[in-house]
């Protein structure tokens, strides 16, 4: 369920819908967060932090992405896929990377997407 949120919150991206996207990202994150998935949290808030860069919420989007990117580290491998990278890089613009702790961004990301 998770991995069909977040794809769906691509497609609805890539087609300018954002507040749709960002239900769909909210329910990868919850689903992501419960069951303990690295990979679809980052890939959520790599989606998340797209929408706020775009929306000119650029230390939200540094620390969403931040977050993202936290989360690849601390799995020693790649979560974010080439085509999830195409997609939010070009949105994240020049946003400075951050030290952020993943779980402190989970409580962002919630609080920004209520």
């Amino acid at each position: 369920m998770a991995a069909v949120a977040h794809s769906l919150g691509d497609c609805e991206l890539d087609d300018r819908r954002p507040e749709a996207a960002a239900a769909h990202y909210r329910t990868a994150i919850v689903e992501g967060a419960r069951l303990g998935s690295p990979l679809l949290l980052a890939n959520a808030l790599g989606g998340v932090a797209a929408i706020t860069a775009e929306r000119g919420d650029g230390g939200i989007a540094a620390r969403l992405w931040s977050a993202a990117r936290a989360l690849e580290r601390d799995a020693g491998h790649p979560l974010l896929g080439e085509s999830e990278r195409r997609r939010y890089e070009p949105r994240l613009g020049d946003v400075e990377m951050v030290d952020v702790a993943p779980d402190d961004a989970l409580q962002l990301a919630s609080a920004y997407l209520d």
